[in-house]
C-alpha cells in the first residue's frame, strides 16, 4: 500500500464535482457551514498534474494512474493559497481554537493583499492538535476524471451535482455578457478522448454547431460518464440542483448524512 493511499484513507474527505455553473459553489458553502468541515475551493485550478489525465479515459486504463491520482489528491488536500482557502463566507470551526477562528480571516485578508503584489502566502488552517476535520474539495475542473478519482480512492465520498443544461448554458452566457467569464470551447480536446465513440456524432458535425449546442454536448458527455460509471458505488450521490433549491432543508439534510457531516445548528442557521 502506497503512502499516499494510506494517508488519504485515514482522512475524512468529501469531493463535490459538477459542470461549471451547476451550483457546485452553492452546495459547497451549504456544507462548509458545518463547524467540522475544512473547505478547499477548486484547488485543482491552482495545482496541476501532468501525470493524471484531465480528459476522460476508459475504465480499463484507470489502474495505470492509481498512485499518481492518490498523490494528486493529497496535493489538493494540502493546497492552501488564498483562492483555495479563502472562499467566503467564513464560518467558525470546532477544529480551531477561538484564537484560530479570530486569526484565520485576518490572515486571509493579509494574504490576499500580498497576492496582489505577487507575494505567495499559504493560509494556515490553524488546526488544533489532534483534530480531525472533514476535508471538502469542490471542483468543476476535474469533472472528466471523477470516475478515475473514485476508482483510485473508493473510501472518499463523492457528490455529483447536475443542473439542467439550459440553466448551465444560460448562466455561462450571462457570465460572458458581463465579462466575468471567457467563452471557452473544448471540442478539439474532447475529441481526443475515446469517450466520444459512445455517441453517433463526428468531430466535423459537433464543430459546426452553435456555441450553445457545443456546450450541451460537453455537458452530456461529462455528466453521463460520471453517472454511468459511479452510480452503483455507495459513496456516490447524485444531487439535482433544481431539487436542492426547491427542497433545500430536506435535501441538504440527506446530502450531509451521505457525506458523514452532522447537521448542526450552525448549518441550520445558514439555510
Amino acid at each position: 500500500m502506497s503512502d499516499a493511499l494510506s494517508s488519504t484513507s485515514q482522512l475524512n474527505v468529501v469531493v463535490i464535482v459538477g459542470s461549471g455553473r451547476s451550483g457546485t459553489s452553492f452546495l459547497a458553502k451549504l456544507l462548509d457551514s458545518s463547524p467540522r468541515v475544512l473547505y478547499r475551493h477548486e484547488p485543482d485550478a491552482t495545482v496541476f498534474s501532468e501525470k493524471v489525465p484531465h480528459l476522460p479515459i476508459p475504465p480499463e486504463e484507470y489502474e495505470n494512474y492509481f498512485d499518481d491520482t492518490r498523490q494528486y489528491m493529497q496535493r489538493l488536500i494540502r493546497q492552501r493559497d488564498p483562492k483555495t482557502s479563502g472562499s467566503r463566507p467564513i464560518f467558525p470551526k470546532t477544529y480551531r481554537s477561538s484564537t484560530g477562528n479570530y486569526a484565520f480571516p485576518q490572515f486571509l485578508y493579509l494574504a490576499k493583499i500580498a497576492s496582489k503584489i505577487r507575494i505567495k502566502v499559504n493560509i494556515p488552517d490553524f488546526l488544533i492538535k489532534g483534530s480531525s476535520p472533514i476535508y471538502l474539495i469542490k471542483s468543476v475542473n476535474s469533472i472528466g476524471r471523477a470516475p478515475l478519482f473514485l476508482s483510485s480512492m473508493p473510501e472518499i465520498k463523492y457528490l455529483h451535482i447536475v443542473r439542467h443544461p439550459c440553466g448551465v448554458i444560460s448562466s455561462i452566457l450571462d457570465g460572458i455578457k458581463i465579462k466575468k467569464m471567457r467563452k471557452p470551447e473544448y471540442i478539439d480536446q474532447i475529441f481526443k478522448s475515446r469517450e466520444v465513440e459512445i455517441y453517433p456524432y463526428s468531430h466535423e458535425k459537433i464543430s459546426s454547431l452553435s456555441y450553445e449546442e457545443k456546450q450541451a454536448y460537453c455537458w452530456m458527455l461529462y455528466n453521463n460518464k460520471i453517472y454511468r460509471e459511479m452510480m452503483k458505488n455507495k459513496n456516490y450521490r447524485l444531487v439535482f440542483y433544481e431539487e436542492l433549491c426547491v427542497k433545500l432543508y430536506d435535501e441538504i439534510l440527506d446530502i450531509a448524512n451521505h457525506a458523514g457531516i452532522e447537521f448542526e445548528e450552525q448549518m441550520k442557521g445558514h439555510l
